[in-house]
């Protein structure tokens, strides 16, 4: 039963059941405290998990970070801020706490008496931060709230005056072997929060903050398994974001044949979702109807048409205004190619192992969107000449790169496979670099 007086949740956004790991960093009167749970359920906007805090729905700050990598302590796993928007009792005296995830937090836009000029970007980007003001022997324990070349944006429940010089530390990754170092404060403004927390801006000696488009990794940004609605059913889906706030194409990677095991996991789908994201674009990938999770059953690609325009409605919704790019792999190229081709959003497309020994690919050849082909020159779905012979019937503009001795997977030439897309993309695009995991 929902606890008096709780703040009735409103949802935008249907649940999806999903139990990932989670840490819950909670924000409370007696300090910081942390606690390792799992999901019941996640949407767009919120997560409902298991607590053994009595959280106070009305005051409870949180952070969370899901998944969570338990055997990784050492590893930056930045937080997504949230507030508890309800607490329920279990019979096993634990609870079930839902949080609504907080969008990022942006600046005043009013100019600032300090006259804060930030010559890059703020990347919006949660992790521990020990601040004291100079003279000060203890540090108060927060939060950041976002990054730039120069300085990092936290919240404070202390009073600081612009000028005021600080000194900081960031307990994790690269910054735990830099220790303490000096900066000063260039803004303070209030949080547009019931918390009543303030804002401070603290410029930092610029080497001992990199660029956040150096250090943020895969594991940093946000990624999002969740449900798309299909036509046949629910349809299980990755979504991988990318730290920069302005990116210039947003791209959708299609699995092989669900049949013979192929899914969004198959290790050329992931080698080339890995090279988008690496080259700054958000990635989705999701699994064909009857593969992995995804409801309905395999349909000989005629419905699996469909699932990729669910698909690319979901990234047009997502990322509006954006074109998008739309990668296959073998199955998911013959099926995900075709729409492409005809549908008005997708402005780019890449092929990768086309099957043309038994599929036909010709309407590649009425298509005319930039297209790049990757194939392995020992290709046994794809022999060499008749890939050459298609590739020749294609209009401009258009790529083929064949990699000799690689079979139909790839074997032995994934990296290069990556190399190549990062490299077709930045002769493309002028997008600010990620870097994912490896």
């Amino acid at each position: 039963m929902e606890r008096s007086g709780a703040v009735t949740e409103q949802r935008k956004h249907p649940r999806a059941p999903l139990r990932l790991s989670a840490r819950i960093r909670w924000q409370g009167p007696l300090g910081t405290q942390f606690e390792v749970t799992e999901t019941i359920d996640v949407s767009r906007e919120g997560v409902l998990l298991r607590s053994r805090e009595d959280s106070d729905v009305r005051m409870s700050r949180a952070w969370i970070v899901f998944p969570f990598n338990s055997l990784d302590v050492s590893a930056v796993q930045p937080e997504t801020p949230a507030r508890v928007v309800r607490v329920e009792r279990c019979g096993d005296g634990e609870y079930r706490v839902g949080l609504r995830l907080e969008p990022a937090h942006r600046a005043s836009t009013s100019i600032p008496a300090s006259g804060e000029r930030r010559a890059s970007q703020r990347v919006a980007l949660c992790l521990p931060i020990f601040v004291r003001a100079l003279g000060m022997p203890w540090a108060e324990e927060t939060m950041t709230i976002d990054f730039s070349r120069g300085g990092a944006r936290f919240e404070t429940s202390r009073v600081y005056n612009v000028g005021e010089g600080v000194r900081a530390k960031i307990p994790w990754g690269e910054w735990q072997e830099t220790g303490e170092v000096s900066g000063y404060v260039v803004r303070v403004e209030p949080a547009q929060e019931e918390s009543a927390r303030w804002g401070t801006f603290a410029e930092l000696p610029r080497r001992s903050i990199p660029s956040p488009y150096d250090w943020l990794t895969m594991a940093d940004v946000f990624h999002r398994n969740f449900f798309l609605n299909g036509p046949a059913g629910r349809l299980e889906a990755l979504l991988w974001t990318t730290a920069n706030p302005r990116p210039g194409f947003s791209a959708l990677v299609c699995h092989p044949h669900p049949l013979f095991g192929g899914t969004m996991h198959n290790k050329v789908v992931y080698q080339a979702a890995k090279a988008l994201h690496q080259s700054g674009a958000p990635v989705l990938r999701f699994n064909f109807r009857g593969a992995g999770q995804s409801e309905g059953v395999h349909d000989d690609g005629r419905g699996e048409r469909e699932d990729v325009r669910a698909a690319l409605d979901y990234l047009a919704a997502e990322f509006s205004g954006l074109p998008i790019l739309l990668a296959g792999f073998s199955f998911g190229s013959s099926v995900g190619l075709r729409v492409g081709c005809r549908d008005a959003r997708v402005e780019e497309l890449i092929g990768l192992g086309l099957p043309v020994n038994n599929v036909d690919m010709s309407f590649l050849q009425t298509c005319g969107k930039p297209t790049l082909i990757l194939q392995g020159g020992n290709d046994q779905f794809g022999a060499r000449e008749k890939l050459e012979a298609l590739y020749e019937a294609l209009p401009q503009p258009k790529w083929l790169v064949v990699f000799d001795g690689a079979d139909h997977f790839f074997s032995g030439a994934l990296p290069k496979l990556g190399e190549a897309i990062e490299s077709w993309v930045a002769e493309r695009h002028d997008v600010p670099k990620a870097n994912p995991a490896t």
